[in-house]
């Protein structure tokens, strides 16, 4: 292989999130987007089917399918026979409430190595509550089980923090290793979306969040060996933006939306034009450096500290207001 044909394999993005549906099965208490409200435009098969080309044209590691909820996706299969050893990782994000036997071998047979499962404690009544409805604990159990026997790669299980699981943390480890579970994660409570009013009680204070940090890192210590335990900050991901030291060659985590958005990241309601217009990724890669030039963007993000910074910010991501830069040709 020549040096210009492994530069050209290079991977320049840790990992790009494709939100392919906002379409969910659960009303999840948490949920920072307000997915499953059936308020926002889906993409159809064509114009997702181009971002898809668009992500690959970024050469990300790791192309991640999001959501919403990504089995309410009908076009989740043939995207993935279009993804399908293009990219080095394809993963997806799931509640696991429809993820049965057929679902996992079929995701297993179209190239998906890497599938996290959100698993919101080790107790049905944690989960449940979190999650708004009753037997979605059995269910994510039983798809994780389902994962594992049709030969997922990697199975990622992911716990929000909250006030009905905080104390519970070993026995939540202890289930996960029962399970055979390769990696947990977790992540804190965002104030955003279904987050900021009907979750908002259940948030854990600075003590709490103090507490739960030093559990987690006590019991990776002691089972470290066994299961890998991680702390997956988004704050991380904006300290990576404009104003902050970031001297990494790759670049922090990208967002397509549901709706054909892009946005910078997760996290932030800045948002850079819809792909599916006819030239939006021209020249995707130079657009996204242009927007973290962005005097506005730079504002925005340095004002976040903490992740009780987005209590504050507004407009909040997937508000009915974002700021929205026009950088990609072909945009309005």
């Amino acid at each position: 292989m020549s040096l210009t044909d492994a530069a050209d394999q290079r991977c320049y993005y840790d990992s790009v999130a494709l939100n392919i549906t906002s379409r969910c099965n659960l009303r999840c208490l948490h949920c920072y987007n307000g997915s499953g409200e059936n308020t926002r435009r889906d993409m159809d098969r064509s114009a997702l089917i181009r971002a898809a080309d668009a992500v690959l044209s970024l050469k990300p590691f790791n192309l991640c399918l999001c959501g919403g909820e990504p089995l309410c996706c009908p076009d989740l299969l043939p995207l993935l026979e279009h993804l399908q050893g293009r990219v080095p990782q394809i993963s997806m994000v799931t509640n696991g409430f429809a993820l049965d036997e057929a679902w996992a071998r079929a995701l297993a047979a179209h190239g998906v190595s890497a599938v996290q499962v959100s698993l919101d404690g080790a107790y049905a009544w944690q989960h449940d509550s979190l999650r708004g409805a009753a037997g979605s604990f059995e269910r994510a159990v039983k798809a994780i089980r389902a994962l594992r026997a049709a030969g997922i790669v990697q199975v990622v299980c992911s716990i929000l923090p909250n006030r009905l699981n905080a104390d519970s943390l070993e026995e939540y480890v202890q289930l996960c290793l029962s399970l055979g579970v390769d990696i947990i994660r977790a992540m804190p409570f965002l104030p955003s979306g279904r987050g900021r009013s009907m979750g908002r009680p259940l948030m854990l204070d600075e003590e709490g969040y103090f507490r739960f940090r030093r559990s987690l890192w006590r019991l990776s210590r002691q089972y470290g060996s066994q299961i890998r335990i991680e702390w997956d900050d988004p704050l991380q991901v904006i300290l990576g933006m404009p104003g902050r030291i970031h001297t990494e060659e790759k670049e922090p985590m990208l967002e397509i939306r549901a709706d054909g958005q892009l946005a910078l990241t997760s996290y932030l309601p800045i948002l850079m034009g819809d792909c599916t217009v006819d030239g939006a990724f021209d020249d995707l890669r130079a657009a996204f450096a242009a927007a973290r030039r962005v005097p506005q963007v730079r504002d925005y993000v340095c004002a976040i500290h903490n992740i009780y910074d987005w209590d504050a910010l507004d407009p909040l991501p997937y508000g009915e207001e974002s700021i929205q830069l026009d950088l990609l040709e072909g945009t309005t």
